[in-house]
This record gives structure tokens, sequence and C-alpha cells, in this order.
């Protein structure tokens, strides 16, 4: 269940509360009490955090790339004044 997306796993509850009332209460219980709104903007949060760091990442690879690139011992440096 860890693997499933919150999305996922509250659709499954909501499949399973129409059919069982104790299911149904929880469900009412944990919105009335509002985790699954606060673990909604965690989420979000998380994925626009994850998003920024992705592009930061990115960014250095391609830093990376060409700094190794630069330093490449079978590319010709040009000595200065040469």
């Amino acid at each position: 269940m860890a693997e499933l997306s919150p999305e996922v796993v509250a659709s499954a509850l909501r499949r399973v509360a129409a059919e069982d009332r104790l299911v149904a209460g929880w469900l009412d219980a944990l919105t009335a009490s509002g985790p699954i709104g606060a673990l909604t903007e965690e989420l979000a949060t998380a994925r626009a955090a994850n998003a920024a760091l992705q592009s930061r990442v990115d960014e250095l690879e391609e830093w990376w790339t060409a700094l190794e690139q630069s330093t490449d011992p079978g590319t010709a440096i040009r000595q200065p004044g040469s």
C-alpha cells in the first residue's frame, strides 16, 4: 500500500465505504478532522519542492558534463600564446 498514490487509496476507501458503514465512518472521521486535506497540501508542497530540486539537478548535470568535456585529456587544450 505504501507504493500507491494517496488518490488511489482514497478512491479505494470510497468504493469500500459505499458498502461498509464502518469504513464510511473512518472516511468521515478522517475528512472531518482534516488529515486528508493536510496530507494533500503536504503532498503538493513536496511535489513542488521535488520539481525544483530536479530542475537544479538537471542544471548541475549539464554543468558537470560541460566541465568534464572541457577537462578531457583527449581534447586539445590551447596554451596561452600558442
